[in-house]
């Protein structure tokens, strides 16, 4: 059954260019991505995550990754082949830094373009009762800053990321080795990609973010971002330029130089990655989707939650102020702030 399914969904028209081969992995990998972002969301408030993970800790619910680590390596072994052909001929820096840009745009635009239509029109008016804070319209109140911000996001995105791709990302992962010609990652393998790509992204994000905090540097390059107290989807890239790279490129693409990773895996992460930044910077605290609150009340209190996950925020108390007023107003971290109005309070 995998390799049926591997041969009738990754078939394409003989004689289908380069270009239409990569646009075809990309569009592909970013769909896959896209998918197991929503459904872990889906299973983190399930009540059956929460049966398996309380009842068995190390049987069923293992066993269960076991079952599903059994299917899914019966799937790679059939794609294998079909990955090789697709990629066939497209150089190695093309996927990589071509490719990875490519589908950067894709996710990242994609995403802003439906945040657009409530940012700008205010409809659909049911979606209102999600805004974090909802008395704010950054959008609407102040057209001329939006078209502003979106030249620097431009600027970052086509100028920015592609110099760092080329200059930095790709000498590194020459000498470091990455994979893209190998077989596709098996399920434990991109389980350890997953875990290492996290640890190094909110090492790395945490640490440079309080840097860019400290008082002799805040004014010359990260105040830049905090112009937005009420964030929208697009300002998770509105950053001095040498922030960009610093606090969201190298995070990013880290773990994978450092675990010689799989392109695979690395689109995976990095399409989770941005629809999460997107979501923490969108205004909307829809369900089943990451919380944005605590990077909120970051934009509006300045000093507090500094990190992605907030572990390390937890570990140096610097999520004290948002724990207390969590408990006060909502302790109900998966549901949207009832009213939004207390953001204001103190």
């Amino acid at each position: 059954m995998a390799e049926m399914f591997a041969n009738s969904y990754f078939d394409l028209p003989k004689g289908t260019g380069t270009v239409g081969r990569l646009a075809y992995v990309l569009l592909n990998f970013g769909f896959a991505a896209v998918v197991a972002w929503a459904s872990g969301g889906l299973l983190l408030h399930s009540e059956l995550f929460q049966r398996l993970s309380m009842s068995c800790v190390g049987t069923a619910f293992l066993d269960y990754l076991q079952h599903v680590s059994t299917m899914y390596e019966a799937v790679m072994v059939s794609l294998d082949a079909k990955w090789l052909e697709l990629i066939d001929g497209i150089p190695d820096q093309v996927l990589w830094i071509i490719g990875s840009n490519i589908l950067f745009s894709i996710v990242f635009w994609g995403y802003n373009l439906l945040l657009f239509i409530p940012d700008l029109t205010g409809y659909p008016q049911w979606l209102q009762k999600y805004k974090v804070q909802p008395l704010v319209q950054p959008v609407k109140e102040d057209k001329q800053k939006f078209w502003s911000g979106m030249r620097r996001v431009l600027f970052n995105q086509l100028v920015v990321t592609p110099m760092y791709s080329c200059f930095v990302f790709w000498t590194v992962a020459q000498y470091v080795g990455v994979q893209t010609r190998a077989p596709l990652p098996r399920f434990w393998r991109l389980v350890y990609d997953g875990i290492c790509f996290f640890v190094c992204e909110e090492l790395l994000f945490y640490y440079s973010h309080r840097l860019l905090h400290h008082p002799r540097i805040y004014k010359y390059i990260h105040k830049i971002h905090h112009e937005w107290q009420a964030p929208i989807g697009i300002t998770a890239i509105y950053a001095h330029p040498l922030e960009h790279v610093v606090s969201n490129m190298l995070p990013l693409t880290t773990g994978v130089l450092l675990t010689g990773g799989h392109i695979a895996a690395y689109w995976i992460w990095q399409t989770v990655a941005i629809f999460t930044t997107v979501t923490v910077h969108s205004g909307y605290h829809l369900p089943f989707l990451p919380s944005p609150q605590a990077h909120d009340f970051h934009h509006l209190k300045f000093n507090y939650n500094f990190g992605v996950s907030g572990v390390l925020d937890y570990v140096h108390g610097t999520d004290s102020k948002f724990r207390e007023f969590i408990q006060k107003n909502d302790p109900n971290p998966f549901r949207p702030l009832c009213g939004g109005t207390s953001l204001y309070s103190d």
